[in-house]
């Protein structure tokens, strides 16, 4: 399972929205099953993409939330709060691959990021699509932070969804479609 993680405020014409079906659809013909937050913009962009080629989709949600839930799960997790839903996002997934999104974003990236350099989760992949976006921002980490260049290899920087597709498929090279 393949975590997307990615902004619920983008419309569908928007470039992360573009990318985030892709990314979906590329996961579930590779084998993958996607996982979303389970609500709009990039979550249902990358639930869509692997939905309408029959992959299995999986949704963690929160009571917190009263969002309208995507019409493209294929399975529910509901979680209460925050807490449980970024566990189900990230505590199952084999991999991770975030598009650019808010700050909801940001703690998701940043928490798996946390979570592989201290060895809390073992190796697993963190790909980060659109490096016109993540670059600044690890960048600005590094000159502001106490972010050093051995946190970067826990990090893989790509521009489209198909790099994306192919760095995950490196750490799981028997899922990765021919």
């Amino acid at each position: 399972m393949i975590s997307v993680f990615g902004g619920s405020q983008c419309a569908p014409d928007s470039t992360e929205y573009v990318v985030a079906y892709e990314i979906g659809r590329r996961l579930s013909e590779s084998g993958y099953t996607v996982c979303t937050g389970g609500y709009q913009g990039t979550m249902a962009a990358a639930s869509r993409g692997a939905f309408e080629v029959g992959g299995h989709v999986v949704g963690i949600t929160m009571s917190q939330l009263t969002s309208r839930v995507n019409d493209y799960l294929t399975e529910i997790r509901p979680t209460v709060d925050f807490y449980g839903r970024l566990q189900g996002l990230i505590a199952h997934s084999d991999g991770y691959i975030a598009v650019r999104g808010g700050i909801g974003t940001l703690v998701e990236v940043t928490l798996v990021w946390n979570k592989l350099t201290t060895n809390v989760l073992p190796p697993r992949p963190m790909v980060l699509v659109g490096s016109d976006i993540w670059i600044p921002w690890l960048e600005s980490c590094q000159a502001t932070l106490a972010v050093h260049s051995h946190h970067m290899k826990f990090l893989t920087v790509v521009d489209t969804a198909e790099e994306a597709v192919i760095a995950i498929g490196k750490v799981h090279p028997d899922r990765l479609a021919a």
